[in-house]
């Protein structure tokens, strides 16, 4: 291209990508129509088009999508049909067709408008395998799938998913170890049903695939989900009418399973990349529709486990479940050949007496505990509102409540709690796992005793089932959803016109969204990047597209190495030591400062006892200091900031926990090398005796610092921090 098509070939990405993040397609194309004037005014002869669609196609950018395809749906029994193959107006769907008996009739419900070619309903989705093709592509992909290999392995710690059971025993067609084998990615699968927009009722569901072989800082980045498609509304469909949608990934994935050939990167020519979908992460309503569960009323109402749950009754003619067994070693956890001989007896069933009975035979806690402490008049309205005075003055974590104690009632609500938090870092052992699990079933079964049995719920059965889980698939932060519900979040954001088939929008703009940093590293071989403007222009789109520059030649960062690394090779801990990459927001907040006599004579004295060396004669007095840092997926911030929640921290400190509050952050020249620092006041120890939080978790301090010394220098590796907020 002429120096002139490459910059016309910028403005437009530019442009495109400014309109997709930004605004409307009707406000896109006027900025073009904008553009083209302008440049006609100037004289200057380059061609401007008014219509976004043409400026996308100029720069490739519709590129992104062409994986997605469109389902028919039947608006009546939501059987779903490839276009090319159907051959009919009606639907052909024939529930149980090998009925010997008798003829059965075929839906026959109208699968177009009127006389149209435009369908009632459509099920966008995004192939696979043309995903994994633009992915497989990238510079760095290859590399980020193989880094879990080189990462360090502790007995007992569960670092990310690696660590868990699964990754090791799932096997492939000879046998072996799935991930025996280079480019072999291990995936998992999530569906969730969101609302398009407040007060709509039509709920559409977004399929997901991630990949779990990428490490965990970029695993659950837009631009490395997989988004297989979005199952259109207006309710959700029923357990079986689900596995219609399932389908087509299913018949992609068991094709992958055995290998594609595909060019790579590092191989124009191609590899082999094969594909195993390694577990279903989804909330447990969703989780059963997937799978093919019952729900929590049935006969067998635990998709883990083969138990057979008695009634118990709930009034007039209703009765629940009892789930107040808790016994869980003598549970029977259900197994593959099980599921599949009773999944094959579905399939093959000719009639839906069949099917009922099949489901006769194998068919949140929080909120729920607070419903029965008011049923038992455990809290009053006095209650709450003497709750909200004190939690308004007081600061603790947003994701917990305050709970008054009542006796054994509280005492038995903090084991809850403690088991809660003893599996929900980012790092969980062996030993935590199985303390956890004590706890959960001490919580339960005296939630039994003082409510009783009609007060448990299906959660308080399923956290008996959570070793199993974590022993599997390692730490909580390695398959919660937050991610996912982010990414339907990301969905919502996207500007649409809510008429019929806007599901195909969604897939349709996301999957450009996720695959924006595809064109953009594609730049390098369209552009003179030799021309220093052109070089300017290539880094101002990159951040529009939000393309970062930690994908291209740093060293990959491993989080169990920043954790236990210095203990583990007995390296003396400077706070020279490299921090995570995008630790630091940017050169923006950083400023020079000179330090005062009293805490140059800390950082004196520090680096004398660190290096082992006597006192400098000198350091430097100057410091940069920074507002806030980001460091192993938390935030912290200084206290002057803002939202000075997040610079509330607890901290190990000479083998005792305590609470501090930062104060600034620093950097500092010194030996050659660049250490970081965080000056922290730490609370004082209250001296008062507090009998109410004997036998809990609960610490008092008073609302008073310690008198500043030189426990309030802290480097970040040394000091293993968690926020408060």
């Amino acid at each position: 291209m002429s120096d002139e098509q490459q910059l016309r070939h910028l403005l437009l990405l530019f442009i495109v990508l400014f309109q997709a993040k930004h605004l409307s397609v009707k406000a896109g194309e006027d900025l073009l129509a904008f553009l083209s004037f302008f440049v006609r005014a100037l004289g200057h002869g380059m061609e401007i088009p008014t219509k976004t669609s043409t400026a996308r196609n100029m720069v490739n950018y519709s590129s992104a999508s062409s994986g997605v395809s469109r389902f028919l749906v039947c608006s009546l029994c939501r059987s779903v049909y490839d276009t090319g193959s159907l051959h009919t107006r009606q639907c052909p769907f024939i529930r149980f067709a090998n009925n010997p008996h008798r003829q059965e009739h075929p839906c026959g419900n109208s699968l177009f408008i009127g006389s149209s070619l435009k369908p009632v309903l459509e099920f966008p989705y995004n192939s696979i395998v043309e995903t994994l093709k633009k992915f497989f592509v990238r510079p760095t992909f290859e590399t980020e799938i193989e880094e879990w290999r080189h990462r360090h392995v502790e007995e007992g710690v569960f670092y990310d998913i690696y660590d868990g059971r699964v990754w090791n025993s799932l096997v492939d067609s000879a046998g072996e170890p799935f991930v025996n084998r280079s480019r072999s990615l291990m995936v998992s699968l999530n569906v969730d049903w969101f609302q398009p927009s407040d007060g709509m009722h039509y709920s559409c569901g977004g399929v997901y695939l991630t990949i779990n072989n990428l490490p965990r800082s970029c695993r659950m980045k837009v631009s490395n989900i997989i988004l297989v498609g979005m199952i259109p509304g207006p309710g959700e469909p029923t357990d079986d009418q689900l596995q219609n949608f399932m389908r087509p990934m299913i018949a992609e994935l068991n094709t992958l399973y055995g290998g594609i050939m595909m060019p790579t990167y590092q191989n124009r020519n191609g590899e082999m990349v094969h594909v195993a979908l390694m577990s279903v992460n989804c909330d447990i309503p969703a989780a059963r529709k997937v799978a093919g569960f019952m729900g929590q009323s049935a006969h067998k109402a635990c998709n883990k486990c083969s138990t057979v749950f008695s009634r118990i009754s709930t009034g007039a003619n209703s009765t629940k479940p009892d789930f107040s067994d808790f016994d869980d070693e003598h549970w029977i956890l259900r197994n593959n050949t099980q599921q599949r001989q009773e999944a094959y007896a579905w399939l093959n069933a000719t009639h839906i007496t069949q099917q009922r009975t099949l489901q006769t035979n194998t068919g949140s806690t929080p909120k729920r505990m607070v419903e029965v402490w008011v049923d038992h008049g455990l809290l009053t309205t006095s209650d709450f509102k003497a709750m909200a005075d004190e939690s308004a003055s007081i600061i603790i974590p947003s994701q917990y409540s305050k709970i008054p104690k009542i006796g054994e009632h509280f005492a038995n609500w903090m084991r809850y709690v403690e088991a809660v938090r003893l599996v929900t870092g980012p790092v969980v052992t062996t030993e935590e796992i199985h303390a956890a699990h004590s706890l959960f079933k001490t919580f339960a079964k005296t939630c039994a005793r003082l409510y009783g049995k009609e007060s448990i719920t299906p959660n308080m059965h399923m956290h008996m089932h959570l070793k199993e889980c974590f022993l599997d698939f390692g730490p909580s932060y390695a398959f919660w959803l937050y991610g996912f519900e982010r990414l339907n979040g990301d969905v919502e954001k996207i500007n649409i016109n809510y008429k019929t088939g806007f599901e195909t929008t969604y897939v349709t703009m996301l999957t450009q969204i996720i695959h924006t940093q595809d064109l953009i590293h594609s730049l390098p071989t369209l552009i003179n990047t030799n021309n220093q403007g052109m070089l300017l222009l290539i880094n101002f789109i990159k951040e529009i597209g939000e393309v970062t520059n930690d994908e291209s030649g740093l060293t990959p960062f491993d989080y169990s190495q920043f954790i236990d690394g210095p203990s583990l090779f007995n390296l003396t801990i400077t706070g020279s030591e490299p921090l995570p990459p995008q630790a630091l927001h940017s050169e923006i907040n950083i400023k020079q400062q000179t330090l005062c006599i009293e805490h140059y004579e800390i950082l004196q004295n520090y680096y004398m006892n660190t290096y082992e060396i006597p006192m400098p004669n000198t350091i430097n007095t100057n410091i940069q200091s920074f507002k806030k840092i980001n460091l192993l997926g938390q935030r912290y911030q200084q206290s002057d900031n803002h939202s000075s929640s997040s610079s509330y921290i607890q901290a190990i400190m000479n083998n005792q926990l305590r609470i501090g509050q930062i104060s600034f952050f620093f950097s500092h020249s010194f030996n050659n090398s660049i250490h970081y620092f965080a000056f922290v006041n730490w609370y004082s120890h209250a001296t008062q005796h507090f009998p109410t939080f004997d036998g809990t978790s609960i610490q008092v301090w008073k609302n008073q610092f310690d008198p500043v010394s030189s426990n309030n220098l802290q480097n970040f590796q040394s000091c293993c921090c968690m926020p408060l907020c």
